[in-house]
């Protein structure tokens, strides 16, 4: 959705979309797609990338993107997730332009929260990526 929004503002000319759903490499994708058409994004200006998982979509990206020489993205993705994927198509060359989708307001007041926990689930999730993607050289952070 906040990509579509990216894309209908005129600030990028194409909206690739990537992500996976279970065995499919492209089942987030198509769901997007089907969400990005809703909001009258042209079916030609809509692309797809396969990957189960950021590394992989960052190569996607890079391969489906080289012949049109594209070398700059706008890279919509949760605030959490963003330092690691910025990381990944970095590295893959692309000079990057950071747009975090609004996170959902929590509060750490009041008492025990679900949401909560599995926020702090992903934040966790996300710095244990950066160390094991750094490990493999799938990214070079903290950037040089």
């Amino acid at each position: 959705y906040v990509g579509a929004q990216a894309f209908l503002s005129g600030r990028a000319p194409l909206l690739m979309l990537t992500g996976a759903s279970g065995r499919d490499s492209l089942g987030g994708a198509k769901a997007m797609r089907i969400i990005a058409r809703g909001m009258d994004v042209p079916d030609s200006c809509i692309a797809l990338a396969p990957g189960f998982n950021t590394h992989h979509e960052g190569l996607s990206a890079r391969r489906r993107l080289s012949p049109d020489r594209v070398e700059k993205v706008l890279l919509v993705t949760h605030a959490q997730h963003l330092p690691r994927a910025v990381a990944v198509f970095r590295k893959q060359g692309f000079t990057v332009i950071p747009h975090a989708v609004p996170a959902p307001r929590l509060s750490w007041t009041g008492g025990f929260s679900w949401a909560n926990i599995g926020r702090l689930q992903g934040v966790c999730h996300e710095y244990v990526g950066l160390f094991v993607y750094r490990l493999r050289g799938w990214i070079d952070w903290p950037r040089p």
